[in-house]
């Protein structure tokens, strides 16, 4: 029944979209995160020089957000900018984990460990390793949101009284998983920091002015929460 409101049929191929973020404080043009090597194409068409880029802040190191980091010949494509993950993240990946505890296959298990592995020590010379809880630019902030990999962020972006939530990948299908919070991805290291973060995310936020944003919703993946008829429940409210 979930997957019939949601519009699904079990056994097809899922696919979501991929939606990140350029911010222009002023004083930095800030990437965050970067798709998995499509990214020059989206910022072309968003009249985006390429150079003007001088800060990329990463939520995590799955493929599909540090997979744009690389040009074709593995350099670095951002070679002007510094390059910010949480500590916690970096700490996690070096040691080449085996991901055994993810509900997905051999081949995925690799393709997961093989991006941090190709592209941290092509970044690791502009790489800056931060804590949760850090500003790493005025009105930027690396957020605890742990649970879909166990340095994984949320971005929190404050302007003139006004706010915008990035959670990246802590909630990844909006139709599932607002109905379904206890739903998580076979990719979630730690399925119970995942539901732990998306409550206290969704709490903190809802029936608040904030704009939320999230990697996997529908384009352009912008929304505001607000509060459910029930404690602990909270629906999705996309700006199209």
């Amino acid at each position: 029944r979930a997957l019939s409101e949601a519009e699904l049929v079990p056994g097809e191929l899922l696919t979501l979209d991929l939606n990140f973020l350029v911010v222009n404080t002023g004083e930095h043009t800030v990437l965050i995160d970067s798709g998995m090597g499509n990214i020059v194409a989206g910022l072309q068409a968003a009249e985006i020089d390429l150079t003007s880029i001088d800060t990329v802040v990463l939520s995590h190191a799955h493929p599909d957000h540090i997979g744009g980091l690389l040009d074709e010949n593995g350099r670095p494509r951002f070679s002007h900018a510094r390059h910010i993950l949480p500590r916690v993240e970096w700490d996690f990946w070096i040691t080449n984990p085996s991901l055994g505890e993810l509900l997905v296959s051999d081949d995925q298990r690799e393709w997961l460990r093989s991006a941090p592995r190709s592209v941290f020590p092509a970044i690791r010379d502009r790489l800056e390793l931060v804590e949760f809880g850090q500003e790493v630019i005025p009105g930027i902030t690396v957020v605890e949101a742990i649970g879909h990999t166990p340095g994984h962020a949320a971005i929190e972006l404050t302007s003139e009284g006004k706010r915008l939530l990035y959670m990246a990948d802590a909630m990844t299908h909006a139709g599932l998983q607002f109905p379904h919070l206890e739903w998580v991805g076979g990719v979630d290291n730690w399925p119970a920091h995942s539901i732990l973060t998306r409550r206290r995310l969704l709490d903190h936020d809802a029936g608040s002015d904030t704009l939320v944003m999230a990697a996997h919703f529908p384009f352009p993946g912008i929304g505001r929460v607000t509060k459910g008829d029930q404690p602990g429940r909270w629906h999705w409210e996309p700006i199209r």
